[in-house]
């Protein structure tokens, strides 16, 4: 008989769930943190320019929109070059609609980027305001 208490006991306890490391999480956005691989084209006027790079974004909570990190990205326009390193007033929406600015180091020109991000992807449209001309274009950005 204590055999069997034992036995019951033991399968009472074994079944009690507890905490479970398979237990679904539902975050509101999506995981956008990581290394990408940026390029794109600026075309309007056509022909203005390209620019490519790397940004790193860091999501400190996938319960919150806001993102912030850092870029090492070379615009070659109208025979200028520039180069952005920080990534400003940036957000991700739940449906993974991204949007966010590139800031240079020696200019208050302004880069900014909107799209959607999807698995290891991101793509979208741009436009970067030089001195006095603004000229548009696309983006992609994988990591």
């Amino acid at each position: 008989m204590r055999r069997c208490l034992f036995t019951l006991a033991f399968l009472c306890v074994s079944a009690c769930g507890g905490d479970s490391s398979t237990e679904a999480t539902n975050f509101r956005f999506p995981a956008v943190a990581g290394l990408y691989q940026l390029q794109g084209v600026l075309n309007s006027p056509p022909g203005s320019g390209q620019f490519s790079g790397t940004l790193t974004i860091r999501q400190p909570s996938r319960d919150e929109s806001s993102i912030y990190g850092s870029a090492d990205v070379t615009v070659t326009v109208a025979g200028r070059r520039e180069t952005f390193t920080t990534i400003t007033f940036a957000e991700v929406a739940d449906g993974g609609f991204v949007q966010f600015y590139l800031a240079s180091p020696t200019s208050t020109n302004t880069f900014h980027f909107m799209g959607q991000f999807g698995g290891r992807n991101m793509s979208g449209r741009t436009d970067i305001t030089l001195t006095n001309s603004v000229y548009f274009g696309t983006f992609t950005a994988t990591r």
